[in-house]
């Protein structure tokens, strides 16, 4: 790995990296913000548990609104945290590889000393630093914003930090094969384009999974179906053996893209 290169790649992605983890941060804290009152609406729940069971199951919200983390596990973890994070990974990892490649710059970089796999390694270690980065920040955020906001409901810390160890497990993956097109395309938007098709179609399957049982199956197919935050809060899913396949598939992905790269011939 080059730490020149890779300190190079913080300084220039801090202005994003920034966007996406105060973006995040802020959001998170509006809704713990508005949670007493929300709660505290007579009714709430009764018109909640009065839509179809499908569309509840859809949003993340069939235990109703009762306490904090099963409020944030749907209504934020079940939807800004997956298209915050999605953007993030697609556009990162696009900038890292196929961008650099697309306008010239990569060759530049290789002119250097450094090898073909130093310099994509070094830009792998750059985007996992980023995700990192910001799901720290809805982490420590969240309990941080509980604090601040609240008096009488407070986060689970541990429920909490394994809703944010599996979402950041389930976007590792999705940096992985973003990364992977990166590498394998020339064209930004070629790469950009099959990481977000990729992205929508595992999205779709678990989608559509939810909104019946006989569609069910489909989730097992969709690396979204094992991010299930309303049922880890619940107490009804454990995320080992779901985050060590995120983690194994996620690390065979990076290297593939590292060995495919090497190898290819770059346009001029």
């Amino acid at each position: 790995m080059n730490f020149h290169l890779l300190k190079a790649n913080i300084k220039s992605q801090s202005k994003n990296l920034s966007t996406y983890a105060l973006g995040s941060l802020m959001y998170l804290w509006i809704l713990i913000w508005v949670f007493p009152s929300i709660v505290s609406t007579k009714g709430i729940n009764e018109l909640i548990n009065s839509l179809p069971d499908n569309f509840l199951q859809a949003t993340g919200l069939e235990g109703g609104i009762t306490e904090l983390n099963s409020y944030l596990a749907g209504e934020y973890y079940g939807l800004i945290f997956l298209l915050l994070l999605t953007i993030f990974s697609i556009v990162v990892s696009t900038q890292l590889v196929a961008q650099l490649v697309d306008r010239g710059a990569m060759a530049y970089l290789l002119t250097t000393p450094s090898s073909r796999v130093r310099v994509v390694t070094t830009q792998a270690v750059t985007l996992i630093i980023g995700l990192v980065t910001v799901v720290l920040f809805n982490y420590v955020g969240g309990i941080v914003g509980a604090s601040l906001f609240l008096e009488k409901h407070q986060i689970n810390t541990s429920v909490f930090l394994k809703i944010n160890i599996m979402g950041g497990m389930l976007f590792l993956l999705v940096c992985a094969y973003s990364f992977f097109f990166s590498c394998v395309l020339n064209d930004e938007k070629y790469a950009m384009g099959a990481s977000a098709g990729l992205t929508l179609f595992f999205y779709g399957l678990d989608m559509f999974g939810k909104l019946s049982e006989d569609l069910e199956w489909l989730r097992n197919i969709s690396i979204f179906g094992l991010f299930r935050p309303q049922e880890i809060v619940a107490g009804k899913y454990e995320i080992g053996t779901s985050s060590i396949l995120l983690l194994l598939a996620s690390l065979v992905t990076f290297i593939l893209s590292i060995v495919l790269f090497k190898k290819r011939d770059l346009p001029l």
